[in-house]
């Protein structure tokens, strides 16, 4: 204001015509304004070939390929109380290979007992060596049928507990001699949306 900076930086003129809400042209002038403008668009086409000269030299990491490993997607009914016997669905699914190793399977869950941890069509990492830890959520079969839900271990008396995350969904008492616990639920690899 007082002219003690005739030419000031960019940046600060846009500071200032924020603070004062008015156009930045109010503030230098038409012509000023065009040629901020102007040097303002060649600079950013100078870092454009910059970059685009960086990511084609030989510094520059080529982008890889990804590399992943065909797995069968399993079926597992969840909603509510246990379904049909995990069975291979014909589905497959390119699992990253980092994820891979032996024991390990894809399933798709049905249902909305585990929701909103898990929805209806999820496909989920299940490793059947990983410990289930209390409160781990795990494939478990029950007289032949699967589901998954939460692992909850009663202390008094033997068996588990199995627990959804929808509260709608009433927990289930289960003996040891009924239940097969089948793989550990170690992470979502696709969200069914």
């Amino acid at each position: 204001e007082m002219g003690d900076n005739v030419d000031p930086r960019g940046s600060t003129l846009m500071s200032l015509a924020k603070a004062l809400e008015v156009p930045l042209i109010n503030l230098i002038g038409p012509a000023q304004y065009l040629a901020h403008e102007i040097q303002h668009a060649l600079a950013f086409a100078a870092q454009q070939k910059d970059a685009a000269d960086y990511a084609e030299s030989a510094d520059h990491d080529k982008p890889r390929e990804v590399h992943a490993v065909s797995v069968p997607v399993q079926a597992v009914l969840v909603g509510g109380s246990p379904g049909e016997a995990m069975e291979d669905t014909g589905e497959r699914y390119d699992l990253l290979h980092h994820l891979w190793r032996p024991g390990r399977s894809v399933v798709r869950i049905k249902g909305d007992s585990m929701w909103p941890t898990f929805c209806s069509g999820d496909l989920l990492l299940v490793d059947e060596k990983a410990k289930v830890k209390e409160g781990d959520a795990a494939v478990v079969r029950i007289e032949g049928e699967s589901t998954v839900k939460r692992v909850f271990y009663r202390k008094k008396k033997a068996g588990l507990l199995l627990k959804g995350d929808n509260p709608v969904f009433p927990p289930i008492e289960v003996d040891g001699e009924d239940v097969e616990i089948l793989g550990r639920v170690i992470s979502i690899v696709e969200r069914k949306l």
